[in-house]
Formats: C-alpha cells, sequence, structure tokens
C-alpha cells in the first residue's frame, strides 16, 4: 500500500484472475482461490460514492485489464473525481485505458516474461503517448528480471526494482499493538467484495481463519479512529501501514 497522505486509500482487487501464473506471487503464496468471482461496476462505484471524500484507488489483481465492466469502472471513477493507479502486466487487451482521460493517472506495469516483453513496451509506450505516467516493476532475483532494466530503462522509462523476499513468517521486530491506519483510512477489497484492513489480515484469513471486516455490497462503513494492531506485518513496505482495523475486537 502507498503512503497514507491526504484521503482515504483502497486497494481494489477487481478480479482474482490472471493469465499468468507466476511462482512469486502473493496469491500463489497464501493460497488464495482464482474464483472468487467479480463484483459489477455499479457495487464497485457505489461504494466509491459513499467514502465522504476523495480516495486514491490501487486497481489490481490478479490481472485487472481481465475485469469485464473495466471501462465502465473507470468511466464512473473518472466522474467521481478518484485518483486510481493500476499495476498490470499489459498481456491482456489494455483498450479500455485508452476511454478515460489519462492525466495524473498512473501505470505500473509488471515485467514478467520474456516472451511478453515486446508486447509489454510497445503497449507502455502507447499509454505514454496517449498521456500516462508509466513506470515498469521489475522483481529482480527470479527469472532474471534484471537483466531487462537497462533496455526499459534506455527507452526513457522509470524502473522500480524490487528483490524478491521469500515467504517469512514475520518481519514485524516489536510484535503487535502499534496503531495503523489499515481499516480506518486504507482497506484492501478482493473481488467479492470483502473487506480486509491490509493484505496481511487477508492473508490471516487463510492461515487463521480470520473473518472480513464487511462486504462493500453489504454496506460496509468506514471507522475514523486508528485500532491496535493484532496481526503480524509480513511485508518490509508496509511496515505502519498494516493492521489498524477493528481486525481482533470483541463482537
Amino acid at each position: 500500500m502507498r503512503e497514507l497522505t491526504g484521503g482515504r486509500h483502497v486497494a481494489a482487487n477487481l478480479t482474482m484472475q490472471c493469465n499468468r501464473a507466476c511462482d512469486y506471487c502473493w496469491l500463489r503464496e497464501i493460497g488464495a482461490p482464482c474464483d472468487l468471482g467479480v463484483l459489477p461496476a455499479s457495487a464497485w462505484l457505489e461504494f466509491f460514492e459513499r467514502s465522504g471524500q476523495p480516495l486514491r484507488l490501487d486497481l489490481v489483481g490478479g490481472e485487472p485489464l481481465l475485469y469485464p465492466e473495466l471501462e465502465k469502472l473507470l468511466t464512473g471513477i473518472q466522474g467521481l473525481g478518484h485518483s486510481w493507479v493500476m499495476t498490470t502486466n499489459l498481456c491482456a487487451d489494455p483498450s479500455a485505458l485508452f476511454e478515460v482521460e489519462p492525466r495524473d493517472k498512473t501505470v505500473i506495469v509488471s515485467l514478467h516474461l520474456d516472451k511478453d516483453v515486446p508486447t509489454q513496451i510497445e503497449r507502455a509506450e502507447a499509454l505514454r503517448q496517449y498521456g500516462y505516467c508509466v513506470i515498469f516493476s521489475i522483481v529482480t532475483g527470479v527469472d532474471n528480471h534484471e537483466t531487462h532494466v537497462p533496455m526499459v530503462e534506455a527507452l526513457g522509462f522509470r524502473v522500480d526494482s524490487t528483490p524478491y523476499c521469500a515467504p517469512q513468517e514475520s518481519y514485524c521486530e516489536s510484535g503487535p499493538g502499534w496503531l495503523c491506519n489499515a481499516g480506518s483510512g486504507s482497506v484492501f477489497v478482493v473481488s467479492n467484495g470483502d473487506v480486509y484492513a491490509c493484505w496481511t489480515h487477508y492473508k490471516a484469513s487463510f492461515r487463521d481463519g480470520a473473518k472480513p471486516l464487511d462486504n462493500i455490497a453489504d454496506g460496509f462503513e468506514w471507522v475514523e479512529e486508528a485500532y491496535e494492531c493484532n496481526l503480524q506485518c509480513e511485508t518490509p513496505q508496509r511496515m505502519g501501514l498494516c493492521g489498524v482495523c477493528v481486525y481482533g475486537r470483541a463482537e
């Protein structure tokens, strides 16, 4: 999740399905099902509209370009005035991205398999020419991804490199107990509408049987207060951003 600076943040997993099967994918790591189904665009838009303040949306998956009502969703988000960033492998049809205003919007391209690189670069260049900010994201340490960095940078694209980290039990040094913005300022929503405080909370649903906070189709309401975290933060980049929620509170 991104730094929480102004407005609320939603990691919106539009679909859990993907057109690739990367060994290091977080979905494969936790054993998450890819057949959760998807919400209609109208349900997402109703949820975004009732936030009561500007949202910063991470449109992710799975592969978000596979979401069947993507053009309708993007058009609706544009009408609501929310900002968004999409993370995609650009190996599916990106035509919906050319139907909305690209200004102040970012497409993060996850560079994956060698055979897909020419297609990814061609489509990334088309999006850049259309007006998007396009950033390549490369996981180093697997599949020789780092060999593509000089080529992509030579084309004028920014490249964010993330070292591959094998799954660990926890990166948390101090244990649960800190206050965090997840669940109040930020939520993680999977494709069927279930709302979790963060990725770690979703992972805990498989590991420990943790329950979602609610479902957006059932009228999920944001809370204002930060809660003491009951989770173990498992991703270094999310230290201090995950775990704030009603998770672990007595009902």
